[in-house]
């Protein structure tokens, strides 16, 4: 399966970057992972993550939304799909 722009598997799911929500705290659904590099481009902020196996998951946020969260490396934050799309394989 081939993709235009980077895509992630979380659980089930196909996400892209921008589709993924991150957490404070453990919610159901949630998947637990960790900060390991935040970085601010323009009016986006890039958060690079991985969960418990090592399997990297990079994610798009709203600079506003990550200066609320405050997130930095080493930060542990729990991820959840907020927006999916289904692709036909």
């Amino acid at each position: 399966m081939g993709f235009v722009k980077p895509v992630s598997r979380l659980g089930d799911t196909w996400v892209r970057p921008h589709d993924i929500e991150i957490l404070e705290h453990s919610e159901d659904g949630a998947i637990e992972a960790l900060v390991e590099r935040v970085a601010k481009v323009g009016f986006e902020v890039r958060v690079e993550a991985a969960l418990g196996d090592g399997t990297p998951v990079p994610i798009l946020v709203t600079r506003d939304f990550a200066d609320q969260l405050e997130r930095r490396a080493g930060q542990i934050v729990w991820l959840r799909v907020h927006h999916a799309l289904e692709f036909a394989a």
